[in-house]
């Protein structure tokens, strides 16, 4: 009997570390809600074959006059200045050797994105051109244990005249929020990670299973479409706690259709969804 009841008590333990672990904030649902519903460009609404690169001003503007929400993503340049460039190589984008944090952001701009004339974009400047007009889904990108990207997209933030929610693969970045800035909205972003990842495997199984929602506290979670609707944790979250969930990245007109049977948003690239079109020939 005695035995019984060490299992018992061991056994609710860990229910109650599991859930503890995975528990989301509750309390900012009805904010969280005006972001959901919704059809964010990844990167922008680009076309390669138009000479529109990803994360570029002409990707915004594109993005802007078919009315769609925006999908972007943020890092800081050796001089700390935020930019908008997705990887952490400029090899993809620029052909060029070296991080986006080796170079200044004067540096940067002697690179052009995929051969064409544009560069690489200050988070200021897209903020000026959007204005607003549309929502935007921020994803903040950080190297390891370096946050210092938060208080810098933040002070360009502070002031900007539209609605915009963050997100980051980092629980560090949603933690500094929690602490920081509790109002804005934050997502944790999660996907099965590459073996050949920088973090230790028991990290990236944490990661991958959303076991640092204790610590970062998001407010939604945007998840690999594929592998999102299998995932027992994420099917515990929005059943048993409700939380929104994103669906990235959607690249067909059938994906985006089953992709709205499970999640509560869809970040797409490379087709034009027929409800934007169907908007824009109103």
């Amino acid at each position: 009997m005695f035995l019984l009841l060490i299992l018992c008590i061991i056994m609710l333990s860990i229910i109650f570390l599991f859930f503890f672990a995975l528990l989301p904030r509750t309390d900012m649902k009805s904010n969280c809600r005006k972001f959901c519903g919704l059809l964010y460009a990844h990167r922008g609404l680009w076309c390669s074959q138009k000479k529109i690169p990803e994360n570029s001003l002409p990707a915004f503007h594109q993005a802007v006059s078919y009315g769609c929400a925006i999908e972007l993503d943020v890092h800081l340049t050796k001089d700390k200045r935020a930019v908008v460039f997705h990887d952490n190589s400029l090899k993809r984008m620029c052909g060029v050797d070296g991080y986006i944090w080796d170079y200044t952001y004067d540096e940067l701009q002697n690179f052009s994105l995929e051969n064409t004339k544009e560069k690489i974009p200050l988070l200021s400047q897209v903020l000026t051109l959007v204005n607003g007009r549309v929502p935007l889904l921020i994803e903040l990108k950080t190297r390891l244990l370096d946050t210092s990207v938060c208080p810098v997209a933040d002070s360009l933030l502070a002031d900007y005249n539209g609605e915009y929610c963050i997100e980051s693969f980092s629980p560090l970045i949603l933690h500094w929020y929690k602490k920081h800035r509790p109002y804005v909205i934050r997502g944790q972003l999660s996907c099965r990670f590459d073996s050949d990842a920088e973090l230790p495997a028991p990290l990236l199984f944490l990661s991958e299973h959303l076991l640092f929602n204790w610590y970062g506290r998001p407010d939604f979670i945007a998840y690999e479409f594929c592998r999102g609707i299998r995932l027992f944790n994420l099917k515990i979250l929005r059943s048993f706690f409700k939380t929104p969930a994103f669906a990235w990245t959607i690249q067909s007109q059938s994906e985006l259709k089953k992709s709205q049977k499970y999640y509560d948003a869809v970040i797409f690239d490379r087709f034009v969804p027929s409800d934007i079109i169907s908007k824009t020939k109103e």
